[in-house]
C-alpha cells in the first residue's frame, strides 16, 4: 500500500478512536469536531478531507464492520443440518 493511503488510514483510525473515547465520556451531541481532532492528533483539514460530519464517522465504521462480518460468515454453509433425535 502506498504511504499516502497508509497515512490516511491512520488518520481515519485515530478519528474513529477519538470519537469512540469521547462518546464514553460525554453525550454525542456535546462532542465537537475540535475535541475529536485534538484527541486524534489530526488537523481539521484532515478531518474534513475524510468526513463531512460526526455521523459520517459512525456510518463508515458501521459499514466497515458489516462488510467484515459478511466476509466472515460468507464461507459458512447457508444452513446447518438439523439433528434428528
Amino acid at each position: 500500500m502506498d504511504k499516502r493511503k497508509e497515512a490516511n488510514l491512520r488518520v481515519k483510525r485515530n478519528i474513529v478512536r477519538a470519537l469512540t473515547e469521547l462518546m464514553q465520556k460525554k453525550n454525542y451531541s456535546d462532542i465537537s469536531v475540535s475535541e475529536i481532532t485534538a484527541l486524534a492528533g489530526v488537523s481539521r483539514i484532515s478531518y474534513y478531507r475524510n468526513y463531512d460530519s460526526k455521523e459520517d464517522i459512525l456510518t463508515e465504521s458501521l459499514e466497515s464492520l458489516m462488510t467484515h462480518f459478511s466476509e466472515e460468515i460468507n464461507p459458512l454453509p447457508l444452513h446447518t443440518p438439523s439433528r434428528r433425535v
